[in-house]
């Protein structure tokens, strides 16, 4: 693996100017992004982050190449949302030495597909259509293996996206310790818990069903002797 670095005065190593591209998110894939930016700049790592917010897609390629000149800048390039933003795709091909990392979340072709024909608002299912056949033409293209190293919680995430084994960075859930009193503070509840979890448009034998997280959240309501409530939003169910 080539290392990317950068040197300063008296030859000493610069942490490599870092650039997150991430789309407007919610629930898992937001929280994972806070996060990710606080343990690299726990790492002494200087981070960017720019957020793409249009929720209209035209308007969010138009906005993603905007930023086009802003990415020569930088050494590496995180992408968030699964799919390879234009601007990425672009910086990567004009200067080859950025390193270009995407971040697989889920199973994008099964959520894209169902969304595509099942969402209950027109624009999102050709939002979702438009944006399945977008990075099937870079796979299509072999433009998909100009990215250096693809990020997933899993083994299984990777090989479900057909990412070769050698461009695959497991990166496992994680915690902080000064999150560890957040979690220590379940055991001292006064009022009833709520807790918020989803599930996919994917079906998969391998996800967790609404019966196992009932299962899981009443053993953890028996350790902490409080009384929890679960809340599982399926987008499968209108």
């Amino acid at each position: 693996m080539r290392k990317c670095c950068r040197l300063g005065l008296n030859g000493r190593k610069l942490s490599p100017r870092v650039i997150i591209l991430a789309p407007k998110g919610m629930g898992g894939v937001e929280s994972l992004l806070k996060r990710f930016i606080i343990g690299l700049v726990k790492d002494g790592i200087d981070v960017n982050v720019i957020r793409i917010e249009c929720s209209n897609l035209l308007r969010r390629f138009l906005q993603d190449l905007a930023y086009l000149q802003h990415l020569k800048e930088f050494d590496v390039i995180i992408c968030f949302g699964s799919i390879l933003p234009l601007s990425a795709l672009i910086s990567k091909i004009a200067k080859n030495e950025l390193r270009t990392l995407l971040f697989i979340h889920g199973y994008l072709y099964e959520e894209l597909l169902f969304a595509s024909r099942y969402s209950s608002s027109f624009r999102e299912r050709i939002g979702a259509r438009m944006l399945y056949y977008y990075d099937r033409s870079l796979r299509s293209f072999r433009l998909i293996n100009l990215i250096d190293y693809f990020l997933c919680h899993s083994i299984t995430t990777c090989e479900y996206a057909q990412i070769p084994l050698d461009k695959s960075v497991i990166v496992k859930q994680f915690i902080f310790k000064e999150e560890l009193g957040f979690f220590k503070d379940f055991q001292n509840l006064k009022e009833r818990g709520i807790i918020v979890s989803y599930t996919s448009y994917a079906y998969s034998p391998k996800l967790l069903s609404p019966h196992h997280l009932i299962e899981i959240l009443a053993k953890v309501a028996r350790y902490i002797d409080g009384d929890l409530r679960l809340i599982v939003v399926d987008p499968r169910i209108k």
